[in-house]
């Protein structure tokens, strides 16, 4: 192939096709991977969008590129930042997950409270309907603007009603199977054996989210999971250490 070989007007107009597919495919996934971040309080990341911008320009010099090579470049390019932009969302979502659970999983060893205050904590709790769907969106409603008494408050709920040995065994797990899933991500880009269809790692990010949701949701410890920064940035003990 050289540089003077053009695409015929049929050629051309199926590799736009295929291209605006992808595009389009690209949309739906994406849909759905910003409802999993929704879902954990969690903020899309900006490199993604910069890679979805740039997969639109490579898309709009298929209009002006007829030469074979010059339209096989855009098209890869236009693939390339797709994939990129895919993975990098579902890599960034597990990492970040898995980085709040194991804060869970030690939390004596992340996490700090002032327990000269308790009688705060249990007043807020006892005006706070626990048996709630979403118990942390109460407490947060009671401790109005003050943030360090509600991750106190979170922080004593969780080591004295929702704490134990079998949901230590089950963050354990989760993140066990995070980590699996990042190496396998991280991996199948250079698989030779590596899944062709690209909703196949989504589908595994959506299954993980479902079973996070399933083991944790009758614990409590589910909702605890959104507020996870928030908590650290108030009470992890590297503001102790700091100070």
């Amino acid at each position: 192939m050289n540089q003077t070989e053009i695409y015929g007007t049929d050629e051309i107009a199926l590799i736009k096709k295929k291209c605006a597919d992808s595009i389009y495919e690209f949309g739906r996934m994406f849909q759905i991977m910003r409802e999993l971040y929704e879902g954990f309080g969690m903020y899309y990341p900006k490199e993604c969008n910069t890679n979805y911008r740039d997969s639109w320009f490579h898309y709009r010099k298929l209009y002006v590129k007829k030469d074979k090579i010059s339209v096989l470049n855009e098209k890869y390019g236009l693939e390339e930042h797709l994939l990129r932009d895919v993975k990098d969302a579902q890599i960034y979502f597990l990492q970040q997950l898995g980085e709040w659970l194991m804060l869970w999983c030690s939390y004596k060893k992340y996490f700090y409270y002032d327990r000269t205050d308790l009688p705060k904590y249990i007043a807020i709790l006892n005006h706070t309907a626990l048996e709630e769907k979403n118990w942390v969106a109460s407490v947060w409603k009671q401790c109005g603007s003050d943030r360090k008494l509600f991750a106190s408050t979170c922080l004593y709920q969780f080591e004295n009603n929702i704490e134990s040995d079998m949901l230590q065994v089950k963050l354990n797990e989760l993140v066990c199977g995070i980590k699996n899933l990042i190496l396998d991500l991280r991996l199948g880009g250079v698989d030779i054996y590596r899944p062709t269809d690209n909703t196949y790692y989504l589908e595994k990010c959506i299954s993980m989210y479902n079973n996070l949701c399933l083991s944790l949701r009758e614990t409590g410890m589910l909702y605890l999971i959104s507020a996870t920064e928030l908590i650290w940035n108030e009470c992890g003990k590297k503001n102790i250490e700091t100070n």
